[in-house]
């Protein structure tokens, strides 16, 4: 990408930059490139040369820190940071932006869109720890002193309020960034999705896949993605109620008609073991899906129907089912409304979707 900037000079200065400078000079300054040509203008009363500089952004963003979008999660939130870097490349182009990978949490999260990012637009961290740490008095809950704590905190609001420093969770925020931010460390969760970032995301799927999953024919097998994993085992969260995901595959087949549907699930064995203990009143075959997120995704946006249950990744494909105009009705529920008001609204105005 090039940037010009046009000068003009006063008419004593033409006639001596031009005995210079006939037609084009070209300056190499510490790997800047900077191309001076000369284009005459002539006037009534004042003759002028227009000197137009042509910056290379991919040169001058290596004189530039990069800006590190920080990510903590799983495929869900990752998405969320590739909207946050493709805005950032948008409004900063001549700073390098990058997404660091961090793997610590509640449990060990891996990269799971790797593929959807060039060599140059991520990095990894390896922190996180599977030792519980044991509270003593006046330490907090990973084990540190409460006066260096209230250090930390206090070091990072400076940071925050100079600008260095930015969470970017919303649009206001992402408004307010400033042109020397360093970092960006938030969830980005209740940044509004539009139809642009949908179209990023899918070009880089496609992409990715080396196919472009919105041609493919439509899968006539509904989908069902069945949050689980360390839902399970959280003493202060729980999945959703078994009953309500019998009770949307109970309304999906009074819309569609199917005998089989496809299960994505973090605990696979389990999801499927709960979903043929349901008494239906007719046949169900469950097929589950066996593969990565990454390449169960498509599958999920292209199928004839889809149920949802609270998560990220449930979120991310009723927006691709939305903004790609993917027919066949959508089960969202009523646990997912407030946030999808928050990100697009749009969506639980569709007539292909219905809240359960």
């Amino acid at each position: 990408m090039k940037i010009r900037v046009n000068l003009i000079w006063l008419p004593y200065v033409n006639n001596l930059l031009d005995r210079v400078i006939r037609t084009k000079l070209s300056i190499y300054y510490p790997s800047l490139i900077l191309s001076f040509i000369v284009e005459r203008n002539h006037e009534s009363h004042l003759r002028h040369s227009t000197y137009a500089y042509d910056y290379d952004s991919t040169v001058i963003s290596s004189f530039l820190p990069a800006i590190k979008v920080h990510c903590w999660g799983g495929f869900g939130s990752q998405l969320y940071s590739l909207i946050v870097l493709n805005r950032l490349n948008k409004k900063f182009p001549f700073r390098r932006v990058m997404i660091v990978f961090h793997d610590g949490g509640v449990t060990r999260r891996k990269p799971e869109v790797l593929q959807l990012l060039e060599e140059d637009e991520f990095e990894e961290i390896s922190d996180f720890s599977s030792v519980e740490h044991v509270h003593e008095p006046g330490q907090n809950s990973v084990g540190k002193s409460i006066p260096s704590q209230s250090l930390i905190h206090f070091f990072k609001f400076c940071l925050v309020k100079i600008g260095f420093i930015s969470e970017c969770n919303s649009q206001a925020e992402f408004a307010k960034l400033s042109p020397w931010v360093l970092g960006i460390r938030g969830h980005y969760t209740k940044l509004l999705v539009t139809q642009t970032d949908i179209e990023f995301l899918f070009t880089r799927f496609c992409h990715a896949l080396s196919s472009d999953i919105y041609a493919r024919s439509q899968d006539l097998t509904p989908g069902l993605h069945f949050r689980l994993g360390d839902l399970l085992s959280q003493p202060d969260k729980k999945p959703i109620p078994y009953e309500r995901v019998c009770e949307a595959i109970l309304i999906l087949k009074m819309q569609i008609c199917f005998d089989s549907i496809r299960l994505f699930s973090d605990s696979l064995p389990v999801a499927s073991s709960i979903l043929n203990s349901f008494d239906f009143n007719f046949e169900l075959d469950v097929v589950s899906i066996d593969q990565e997120i990454f390449l169960a995704f498509p599958t999920l946006v292209q199928s004839c129907g889809f149920i949802a249950t609270p998560s990220k990744v449930s979120e991310w494909v009723v927006l691709f089912r939305h903004f790609l105009g993917i027919k066949g009705l959508t089960l969202i529920p009523k646990e997912m409304v407030a946030h999808f008001h928050e990100i697009s609204p749009e969506v639980l105005d569709s007539s292909q979707v219905q809240v359960y």
